[in-house]
């Protein structure tokens, strides 16, 4: 989530310094229009990062990072806003064994309790809480 008065954007001089809770994307070289677009329409769930230049990657290249580490990369001049939107995840979501993986191959913890989807208010209520 971007902060008040923070840019969607940030520069970092590391993958690590990239690393946090949420999907994190970093492009190589200055961030593109195609980014600023997907900074904004994801700026509550994903965070993004710019990085001037990263060893065996071409500028534009857009990286998703979890604890310094690569999963998966997009090549300059690819579509950003799917590669984002298939690889970001809401805070408060349902675990499945269609999406277990998905999780174990962030490398982030899990909160797990029981909660009636049904029941829209509290749904709500975890939800706000969350992403306070």
């Amino acid at each position: 989530m971007v902060e008040e008065g923070k840019p969607l954007v940030s520069t970092v001089n590391t993958l690590a310094e990239a690393s946090n809770s949420k999907p994190t994307f970093v492009i190589v070289g200055a961030p593109t229009d195609a980014l600023i677009s997907a900074a904004t329409a994801n700026k509550t769930n994903v965070s993004f990062f710019s990085i001037d230049t990263l060893a065996g990657q071409t500028n534009g290249t857009v990286l998703l990072v979890s604890e310094g580490q690569v999963l998966d990369s997009l090549a300059a001049g690819g579509d950003i806003a799917t590669f984002v939107s298939s690889n970001a995840y809401p805070l408060v979501g349902q675990l499945t064994p269609e999406n277990y993986q998905f999780w174990q191959d962030r490398k982030l913890n899990i909160f797990w309790f029981g909660l009636n989807l049904d029941d829209k208010p509290s749904v709500d209520a975890i939800t706000q809480g969350v992403q306070a």
